[in-house]
């Protein structure tokens, strides 16, 4: 699976030890993709500001 991926483009105004929470957990390689969590990571809530 060579050149794909994703990325995430965003700003955190609130929360951040949330994205420490979801930086810190375990991952697996899966289905020829690298660093996927183990657990599914669920957010519940995003907010759109301009």
């Amino acid at each position: 699976q060579d050149g794909w991926g994703y990325c995430v483009f965003g700003r955190v105004t609130g929360g951040m030890d949330v994205v420490d929470r979801i930086k810190a957990v375990d991952t697996t390689n899966r289905a020829g993709h690298s660093d996927v969590p183990v657990e599914p990571i669920v957010i519940e809530k995003a907010e759109i500001s301009d």
